[in-house]
Formats: C-alpha cells, structure tokens, sequence
C-alpha cells in the first residue's frame, strides 16, 4: 500500500447540510404562506368595505326614491339594513329583500363603530326602556330620504393586516373607503 497515495472522499452532502437546507426551505415557506395569508384577508376587507359603501349608496338612493328612511345595524359579526315605520313608529329588518339583506363580515374580522369621534360597542344588542334587550335592535346610522346620513366612520381590520380599512360617511350622504395603505402608496 502506498502511504502518499490520496484516499477519495465520499461524494455527496452531509446530514448536517440537509438539514440547514431544510431549516431554510421551512422558514421561506412560512413567510411566503403568512404574506399570502395576509395579502388575501386585506383583499377580503377592500371588497367587503367596497360592498358596504356600494350597499349605502343603493340605501340612500332608495331612501330618498321611495320617500322612507333606512338604518343601519352595525354588530361585531355583520350588519344589516332596517326600514322605519311611520305607522308603528318601529324599526323593521329588510332581511328578505335581495340587496339589502343582512351580510356577514369576513371571518376574524376585527370592527370598530365612531359616531362623532365616539366608539361604539357593538357587541352589546341594544335595550329598551323597560331594561329588556330588543328584539329589533335600532340602527346606528340613519339613512334619511333627504339625503342626509349619520357620519360615521366604520374600520374593519384583521390581526394579520397591517393596513385597517375605513368606510367613511358624512351627513351629506356621501360614503367612501379610506386606508392607510393608500397613504403608503
């Protein structure tokens, strides 16, 4: 046996080799699945603020068409559409008209209500004088058949959304969506 002579080294990787390329393949993964995540449910939160501003235009029109004014409940899972009754002098839910029926809002949706810079609690349903819950809540917003619309501003965010979206209404009755994603831009 010749001692100068060169032994050849096994080709191929290491296991300590495979499993920091492992390591590195699991986390890029993970990132690009939470950014995926992330970029979807802030699509779901664009279209749902769009739906609603586009719904409170159709409300407003209607209102002030047919002469009736409308409201709009606004709870920590969805909102709806309420139709007030001269006669009764009570708030009813469209919940079988086409367009105007309740919607729920994206799953983990996190919603805050301000009325004139207040925020409203809207996991409480709303009383009655006599202490006991409604069956019918009444609305936060009122959409009147002059035009008018209770400002208010309404943010729908998610956990993993860095930009919160915000459906915006003046009492001249024009809404719009707002975020600051666009600010960023």
């Amino acid at each position: 046996m010749n001692p100068h002579r060169k032994v050849p080294r096994p080709s191929g990787f290491t296991l300590l080799e495979i499993l920091v390329v492992v390591v590195i393949i699991v986390i890029f993964t993970s990132v690009v699945a939470l950014s995926v995540r992330t970029v979807g449910m802030e699509r779901k939160l664009k279209e749902e603020a769009l739906r609603l501003t586009s719904l409170l235009e159709l409300a407003s029109d209607e209102a002030v068409l047919s002469g009736r004014d409308l409201g709009l409940r606004v709870e920590s899972e969805g909102y709806r559409f309420l139709l007030f009754d001269y006669p009764s002098g009570s708030w009813y839910p469209l919940d079988a008209d086409r367009v105007l029926r309740p919607r729920p809002f994206p799953e983990q949706t996190v919603t805050e209500l301000y009325l004139e810079g207040l925020r409203i609690d809207l996991s409480e349903g709303m009383m009655g004088d006599d202490g006991l819950l409604l069956e019918t809540p009444l609305p936060q917003i009122l959409i009147l058949s002059s035009g008018e619309l209770t400002p208010f501003t309404l943010r729908l965010n998610h956990e993993q959304s860095a930009f919160p979206f915000d459906v915006i209404g003046t009492a001249d009755g024009d809404v719009e969506v707002r975020s600051d994603e666009d600010d960023e831009t």
